[in-house]
């Protein structure tokens, strides 16, 4: 069997990966760098995984300095970080041929292993063969006949490296199933027709819709299906960066160009040049950095911060957001001509209450999911689960199902999906009432004020955050907490008082 080695400090990571590669692989760990050192000293291995964050040494340092000694071995980088400076680092200076997030797919590993085992055979083949090949040039060089054979057999070894480069590539892009888009609906399917038309070009996309709906999948199969599909795919949260930091993390900048710029810094438009960069939550970007967004967008250009030069980079930027930016284009948070480059394809994600024909597909895609990595073996679905969930609205869309889902399959015995003694909690069925005996004519801020007051009873008065009122509402939790002071509801969290 194929030699490898793991090297990673914490010792129940090395006995889980034992027990389940040795199945396939003779399996050596080592706990340490400097234990790892020694074992190379004596053995010899196809690939070597190794930890990137252990004490005293990252796996990038271990990599670059056993290299030279030891450059036919396959490196593989497992990490729980996936920042991707460090990522490009590992890549450029110690040369690995793949990275591995943890935790880590079992199946997905011993196809990343075995896909570095016939690369480095590949490899080996080749030299061997070009080796022979200068041996034998010495005392042929006269024979013009064997040369142009011999020029011809590397010739097609290259093409052969080549497509098995291609192969690889390939058979990797299949290992992340999270991006797959689950649909049977005919108005779905025109969403993903439209999808794979503008794809195959350059054009900007817009993606609007609901949160949880989807956006992130439908802006990866975009990237997937252009032509810039082997290159990088680069997702920011525009409202998940501190105002103060974006521009840098953007565009980047130059060592001293403010307090705290110690050293250069690569911006995300740059690391996504030649790919795409998916751009989400874009109604959050401030004011002050839309023109310079603009500018990208337009001439395909910008400044970093402190520095005089301009840097081009190509990029296919797709964004997305769940705001009404018609609204905020009134409401002066967002240029209008910012809108109209973006805008160029808009594709509206529909909400689930909209498609409810995918839930029984998106159910048993779920299940599926997170079945295996849950270690429970669902089999089957109790009778009147499927129309409990066709029945209700999934204010919360596709993550809300997907985390039902999760929820439930933890709660299930025997085989069989179950939500019976907890399913009318979480569907909220008290808060339907017929609209026939409800003949109350209430003024409008009482009535929203009601509305808001249930939403916030519903979410154990949790304002901000996943699953928190704001998100439920779809509006920021900045206006919430505006509205709630405006109608009087006092947070029954922090006041401790019982609202009526």
């Amino acid at each position: 069997m194929k030699r490898i080695l793991y090297i990673d400090d914490e010792h129940s990571n090395l006995t889980v990966f034992s027990v389940i590669f040795s199945k396939y692989y003779t399996v050596f760990t080592a706990g340490s760098a400097e234990e790892a050192r020694k074992l190379l000293e004596k053995e010899s291995f196809e690939v070597i995984l190794c930890d990137q964050r252990m004490p005293g040494e990252t796996g990038t340092d271990f990599f670059i300095e056993t290299y030279e000694k030891y450059p036919a071995t396959e490196r593989i980088l497992v990490t729980a970080y996936t920042h991707i400076e460090d990522i490009i680092e590992a890549i450029n200076k110690s040369r690995i041929f793949y990275y591995v997030t943890k935790p880590y797919d079992t199946k997905d590993l011993r196809l990343i292993i075995d896909r570095a085992i016939e690369t480095r055979g590949l490899r080996m083949d080749n030299e061997r063969l070009v080796s022979a090949l200068q041996a034998t040039n010495k005392s042929l060089v006269e024979k013009n006949t064997y040369l142009e054979d011999a020029n011809a057999e590397i010739k097609k070894l290259r093409n052969r490296l080549e497509r098995e480069n291609q192969y690889l590539k390939d058979e990797i892009s299949k290992l992340d199933t999270s991006d797959e888009i689950v649909f049977r609906s005919a108005a779905y399917e025109k969403v993903m027709s439209d999808l794979r038309q503008v794809a195959a070009t350059n054009s900007t996309v817009l993606i609007l819709g609901q949160t949880g709906t989807g956006k992130e999948l439908l802006a990866k199969a975009v990237h997937r299906f252009s032509r810039r599909s082997d290159k990088s795919f680069v997702k920011v949260n525009c409202a998940a960066i501190p105002a103060n930091l974006i521009e840098s993390e953007l565009f980047g900048h130059l060592k001293g160009s403010f307090t705290g710029a110690i050293n250069n810094k690569v911006g995300l438009f740059e690391m996504a040049d030649r790919g795409t960069i998916f751009l989400d939550e874009v109604g959050e970007l401030p004011l002050e950095l839309q023109p310079k967004l603009l500018r990208v967008l337009q001439e395909g250009e910008f400044t970093k911060l402190g520095d005089s030069k301009t840097t081009k980079v190509d990029v296919r930027v797709v964004a997305a957001t769940n705001r009404k930016l018609d609204d905020a284009i009134r409401e002066g948070t967002f240029r209008s001509d910012l809108y109209f480059r973006l805008n160029v394809f808009p594709i509206h994600n529909p909400p689930l209450s909209k498609r409810k024909e995918e839930i029984p597909l998106l159910l048993e895609h779920f299940i599926k999911k997170h079945s295996h990595r849950l270690e429970k073996d669902i089999r089957s679905v109790a009778p009147g689960v499927l129309d409990k969930l066709m029945e209700y609205d999934w204010p919360g869309n596709i993550r809300e199902l997907e985390n039902y889902v999760e929820r439930a399959i933890i709660l299930s015995h025997d085989g069989v999906l179950d939500v019976a003694g907890w399913d009318k909690a979480l569907f909220h069925t008290d808060q339907k009432e017929p609209e026939e005996n409800n003949t109350e004519i209430v003024a409008l801020d009482e009535a929203e004020k009601k509305y808001i007051i249930k939403v916030l009873t519903l979410c154990k008065w949790k304002i901000t955050g996943k699953g928190g009122a704001a998100e439920r509402l779809d509006i920021k939790p900045t206006t919430l907490v505006s509205k709630m002071k405006k109608l009087g509801i006092v947070n029954k969290k922090t006041a401790g008082q019982p609202l009526e």
